[in-house]
């Protein structure tokens, strides 16, 4: 990569080539790999540059992950919303997670919802 190069395009290009290589490398190394070019990315992007390049880390499987993090913190959130507006018994958000009542409040406790 020559120097005129922009930090957005290397960061792309750098997401391509992970993204090609996602059969021949095991998964235990490819998100460490990803975790890196995404803190990488995260400083050295603005936020412009951050959205244009926001839908190829999304298709990483690091990105897949952050996602899926995000959607079962969001569906926490809403059983305890619910759960402190009385609509919703703490048993009855526990079974709907396949959880006890301890560990549905372990598990708020750990997403920092409680």
């Amino acid at each position: 990569m020559d120097g005129e190069m922009s930090q957005e395009l290397r960061v792309k290009r750098s997401l391509g080539i992970l993204q090609s290589e996602q059969e021949q490398v095991d998964k235990g190394q490819m998100v460490p790999m990803q975790s890196v070019l995404y803190a990488l990315a995260m400083k050295v992007l603005t936020k412009d540059e951050i959205k244009k390049v926001k839908e190829m880390m999304t298709m990483t499987l690091l990105g897949q992950m952050l996602m899926e993090d995000g959607i079962e913190k969001g569906e926490f959130k809403n059983m305890r919303e619910l759960i402190r507006d009385g609509l919703l018994s703490m048993e009855t958000a526990a079974a709907r997670k396949h959880m006890t009542v301890k560990e549905f409040k372990e598990k708020l406790k750990e997403l920092n919802l409680e």
